[in-house]
């Protein structure tokens, strides 16, 4: 199975942090990577290659 790059993630956090940074509580998060969103909004089992960042962002976004 293909996942996106780590940098979709990457980029996704540096985008939320940077954003609650500068006091914005309310985001809407746009990228060209489907598969970025559709896992960001899944439940990963914690062996997912990719599970620490995108339960970082997880985290960001709640």
């Amino acid at each position: 199975m293909w996942w996106p790059k780590i940098e979709e993630y990457l980029a996704i956090r540096a985008g939320v942090l940077l954003a609650w940074e500068r006091g914005f509580c309310f985001l809407i998060v746009e990228t060209d990577s489907l598969k970025a969103i559709r896992l960001v909004a899944s439940i990963l089992p914690s062996s997912h290659p990719l599970a620490a960042i995108v339960m970082d962002v997880q985290g960001l976004l709640l």
